[in-house]
């Protein structure tokens, strides 16, 4: 008989490896950031993001875009391994708390700065790529 939940993470796996040059504040972010400000913007990527796209995604293709480049639509399997194993993760914990329930609010907010400290870091790592 197993003891492990089925929801208990697999912790097996070992740590990403990051690159040791890795620059979180980058053009890139902060073009996510003022981007993010613009009338519709956010609304429009959270529409998106519940319907399974990826809003970093989305942001880098718009960044690549505006800067006359093409988003080929292929990331280096870091960005998606991080996407996937930690910004979904922290997404998926937040979604999870009912927004109602005023014990869990300050837990929501703060699992809501991580996951944009994820994203900072993920769209760090699409920028070194």
């Amino acid at each position: 008989m197993s003891v492990r939940s089925a929801t208990t993470p697999d912790f097996s796996t070992p740590p990403l490896e990051l690159p040791a040059d890795l620059e979180p504040d980058n053009p890139l972010w902060r073009f996510a950031l003022a981007f993010w400000k613009r009338p519709d913007v956010q609304n429009s990527c959270l529409a998106l993001q519940n319907q399974g796209w990826s809003v970093t995604r989305i942001l880098g293709a718009a960044w690549l875009a505006l800067s006359g480049r093409v988003f080929a639509g292929v990331e280096d399997a870091t960005v998606t391994e991080w996407r996937d194993r930690v910004t979904g993760a922290l997404r998926a914990a937040r979604k999870w708390l009912p927004k109602a329930n005023a014990d869990c609010s300050a837990l929501r907010e703060g699992i809501a700065g991580l996951e944009l400290e994820a994203e900072r870091i993920e769209l760090a790592l699409a920028w070194h790529w």
